[in-house]
């Protein structure tokens, strides 16, 4: 497909009100500093692993993590929740996502950001399975959370080990 052929597609979508997007964890980087390995760190120090930021499959390691707690998925859980149960402020990029006429928005953040960009406008979050299952019409933007989100996932539905990938 042409450049200009999906520059115009996405464009009807938006002048539409249907215009859908997929976001990395990466937007918010700007606001949280939190990345995988930041993520990690505090539990790989402590279990004496050292990350190959390149070449080390994270979802892996992070399975290896919950081996190493007997399959306890606290430590990892409690970790991630120390991260993004902070308040952060919207970046520019955040900003400029608000001011789109995008309908829907997939994400893998775990962090309520997105949320909070979008607080002017009537938002369906949906972070699990079931959620996304139903749809809700009266809102202006759908924003999926298809990794779970740290305040609103029981703690089953947040997608980060190996295991979770696969599942």
């Amino acid at each position: 497909m042409k450049k200009e052929t999906v520059i115009n597609r996405v464009s009807d979508a938006l002048k539409n009100n249907c215009g859908a997007i997929f976001v990395g964890s990466g937007i918010s980087y700007e606001s949280t500093e939190v990345d995988w390995f930041k993520l990690l760190e505090p539990l790989t120090n402590e279990l004496e692993i050292k990350i190959d930021n390149e070449n080390d499959d994270l979802p892996q390691i992070a399975q290896y993590i919950v081996n190493e707690y007997s399959g306890n998925r606290g430590p990892l859980l409690n970790q991630i929740s120390k991260a993004f149960n902070k308040k952060y402020n919207i970046n520019d990029y955040h900003k400029a996502l608000a001011t789109t006429k995008v309908s829907t928005i997939w994400t893998t953040n775990y962090d309520t950001l997105l949320e909070t960009a979008f607080l002017e406008f009537l938002s369906d979050v949906k972070v699990n399975d079931d959620m996304i299952s139903r749809n809700v019409n009266n809102s202006e933007i759908e924003i999926i959370k298809m990794h779970g989100c740290i305040s609103r996932s029981h703690h089953d539905e947040i997608t980060i080990t190996e295991e979770d990938y696969e599942d």
